[in-house]
């Protein structure tokens, strides 16, 4: 006998709960404003990895680091479109 209350496992709904039709991979219009007014972003030394991965002011946590990182990774991809 079947329970109604278990998931169907052998036959799974496999249709997505959260449709996304218009682009879904693209930034939204201000992400990239946002992103520049962030103090975080502005705390940032420059964009040159060795300097960023040894800075020294600061707690340089490693979240930091991975922080600057990505936003500076952000930047050189999204400015060059």
């Amino acid at each position: 006998m079947v329970d109604p209350a278990l998931p169907d496992l052998q036959y799974p709904e496999t249709k997505l709960e959260v449709e996304m039709p218009d682009r879904p991979g693209d930034l939204a219009d201000p992400a990239l404003s946002d992103m520049h007014s962030d103090a975080s972003y502005k705390a940032i030394p420059s964009k040159d990895y060795e300097e960023l991965w040894m800075q020294q002011h600061g707690n340089n946590s490693s979240r930091e680091r991975h922080m600057g990182m990505l936003m500076r990774g952000l930047d050189r991809e999204e400015g060059a479109r």
